[in-house]
Protein backbone atom coordinates (compact mmCIF):
# COMPACT_ATOMS: atom_id res chain seq x y z
CA UNK A 1 0.00 0.00 0.00
CA UNK A 2 1.16 3.52 -0.70
CA UNK A 3 0.57 6.94 0.79
CA UNK A 4 1.42 10.33 -0.66
CA UNK A 5 3.12 12.38 2.06
CA UNK A 6 5.26 15.47 2.09
CA UNK A 7 8.47 15.27 4.12
CA UNK A 8 6.77 17.37 6.80
CA UNK A 9 3.81 14.97 6.98
CA UNK A 10 6.15 11.96 7.15
CA UNK A 11 8.12 13.52 10.00
CA UNK A 12 4.90 14.29 11.88
CA UNK A 13 3.83 10.65 11.47
CA UNK A 14 7.24 9.54 12.71
CA UNK A 15 6.81 11.65 15.85
CA UNK A 16 3.22 10.52 16.42
CA UNK A 17 4.23 6.87 16.08
CA UNK A 18 7.22 7.32 18.39
CA UNK A 19 4.83 8.62 21.04
CA UNK A 20 2.97 5.29 20.69
CA UNK A 21 6.19 3.28 21.00
CA UNK A 22 6.56 2.59 17.26
CA UNK A 23 9.94 3.58 15.87
CA UNK A 24 10.52 4.63 12.24
CA UNK A 25 14.27 5.03 11.88
CA UNK A 26 15.47 6.54 8.62
CA UNK A 27 13.52 6.55 5.39
CA UNK A 28 13.25 2.78 5.11
CA UNK A 29 13.20 -0.12 7.47
CA UNK A 30 11.00 -2.44 9.45
CA UNK A 31 8.18 -1.71 11.89
CA UNK A 32 7.42 -4.38 14.51
CA UNK A 33 4.21 -3.81 16.43
CA UNK A 34 1.69 -6.12 18.11
CA UNK A 35 3.13 -9.24 16.54
CA UNK A 36 3.11 -7.79 13.03
CA UNK A 37 6.06 -6.86 10.87
CA UNK A 38 5.85 -4.39 8.01
CA UNK A 39 8.51 -2.91 5.76
CA UNK A 40 8.40 0.79 4.98
CA UNK A 41 10.20 2.86 2.38
CA UNK A 42 9.80 6.61 1.96
CA UNK A 43 10.95 8.37 -1.18
CA UNK A 44 9.26 11.75 -1.26
CA UNK A 45 6.39 11.94 -1.86
CA UNK A 46 5.59 8.20 -1.65
CA UNK A 47 5.54 6.01 1.45
CA UNK A 48 5.30 2.32 0.59
CA UNK A 49 4.21 -0.16 3.26
CA UNK A 50 4.41 -3.94 2.81
CA UNK A 51 3.07 -6.47 5.33
CA UNK A 52 5.83 -9.02 5.92
CA UNK A 53 4.42 -11.04 8.83
CA UNK A 54 1.22 -11.13 10.80
CA UNK A 55 -0.30 -13.51 13.34
CA UNK A 56 -2.26 -16.34 11.74
CA UNK A 57 -5.54 -15.18 13.29
CA UNK A 58 -5.26 -11.65 11.89
CA UNK A 59 -6.15 -10.91 8.28
CA UNK A 60 -3.80 -8.93 6.09
CA UNK A 61 -6.62 -6.47 5.36
CA UNK A 62 -6.98 -5.82 9.11
CA UNK A 63 -3.26 -5.10 9.44
CA UNK A 64 -3.42 -2.80 6.41
CA UNK A 65 -6.41 -0.94 7.86
CA UNK A 66 -4.58 -0.40 11.14
CA UNK A 67 -1.42 0.81 9.41
CA UNK A 68 -3.55 3.04 7.21
CA UNK A 69 -4.94 4.75 10.31
CA UNK A 70 -1.40 5.79 11.25
CA UNK A 71 -0.98 7.73 8.03
CA UNK A 72 -4.49 8.67 6.87
CA UNK A 73 -4.85 11.62 9.22
CA UNK A 74 -1.80 13.20 7.56
CA UNK A 75 -2.86 12.41 4.01
CA UNK A 76 -6.42 13.62 4.56
CA UNK A 77 -5.40 16.85 6.23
Amino acid sequence: MQFQLTREQFEKCRGDLAAQGVSLTGDSGVINHSGCTVDFAYTEPTLTITVVHKPFIVSESFVESQVSKWFSAETNG
